[in-house]
């Protein structure tokens, strides 16, 4: 039971360059879609089985597994503390027991679920690779996976004529080491990156 429309099979590929495409914001990706991008060099995507315990609205009484999938898909693409990292697809999902338990004069039902989840999981260290959206004097905007906005700030020691004159366009791939990871309240995932030293 995937979470959204399947698209296709494998990772979508630009028909005019022949290479993969990234993730997009703006459509979800199906499981298998994001499977596909797991291999790729410096995806920082893993796949995960991962169990949940959820709090239902009285309203999914009878239909369980509809509540179970929205309430999933509202958690796509937002830092996840449980998942230590942001989930980008789900699939597969099993109830843990026959029953769901309701607590004291609280209408919600409280259930147990397991299912395998893509996790875009980058670490301090790691390496990423992002689209260059933005060239500014203080940093280097870039998107990951076309889903995850990046910030290269210049290097306090670099001239801004230097930074100014490097050969990064908007539209380039960067290659870029992570330095720190922040999410805001709502769960929105910011990476800040740094530039080899050459």
């Amino acid at each position: 039971m995937a979470e959204a429309e399947s698209l296709g099979d494998s990772a979508p590929v630009d028909a005019a360059s022949g290479k993969p495409q990234a993730l997009s914001c703006l459509t979800v990706p199906s499981f298998s879609e994001a499977c596909g991008f797991i291999d790729y060099r410096h995806s920082c995507l893993v796949v995960k089985t991962r169990r949940r315990h959820l709090a239902l609205s009285p309203k999914y009484l009878n239909k369980k597994r509809s509540g179970i999938k929205e309430h999933l898909s509202a958690e796509l693409l937002k830092y996840n503390a449980v998942l230590e990292g942001v989930p980008v697809a789900y699939d597969n999902i099993k109830l843990v027991g026959e029953l769901g338990d309701i607590y004291d004069d609280v209408g919600y039902i409280h259930i147990n679920i397991e299912a395998d989840f893509v996790i875009f999981q980058p670490k301090c260290g790691q390496r990423l690779v992002g689209v260059v959206n933005k060239k500014a004097p203080s940093h280097i905007g870039c998107l990951v996976h076309g889903c995850f906005n990046a910030s290269i700030p210049r290097p306090m020691k670099m001239p801004i004529d230097a930074w100014q004159h490097m050969e990064v366009n908007i539209g380039d791939q960067l290659e870029f080491e992570v330095f720190r990871l922040d999410s805001d309240a709502v769960g929105v995932f910011c990476i800040r990156g740094k530039l080899d030293r050459q």
